[in-house]
């Protein structure tokens, strides 16, 4: 089973190991209790000294995948839709002043 783990250096520093002090990994285990171990194992031997752990937060669930296309494709509609629909109100606006104007004039 998979599982995921947040991972939060010691203090507000930035490096290159970890990124700014916050990872999250990932890694199989049998159940949660084995995952606790895999992970103070993971801890102890790969943060220690300089990137030491201040916090560790344990997931377990089998991953989502989104479809981040689709989400970016309904965004450009959405905004596709809204400018039309601003040229549209635009549009109506000066046909409305226009027929007042030429119907003025052709009194």
């Amino acid at each position: 089973m998979k599982h995921y783990a947040y991972l939060k250096q010691e203090g507000d520093g930035c490096d290159y190991t970890i990124g700014c002090g916050r990872i999250m990994i990932n890694f199989e285990a049998d159940n949660p209790d084995h995952a606790k171990e895999v992970l103070k194992k993971t801890i102890t031997e790969e943060y220690n000294d300089n990137y030491k752990i201040e916090e560790a937060l344990l997931f377990t669930s089998e991953p989502i995948s989104i479809d981040v296309d689709s989400i970016y494709a309904e965004a450009e509609t959405q905004c596709i839709l809204e400018k039309a629909k601003e040229q549209e109100k635009h549009d109506r606006a000066q046909y409305k002043k226009l027929k007042k104007q030429f119907d003025k004039t052709s009194d």
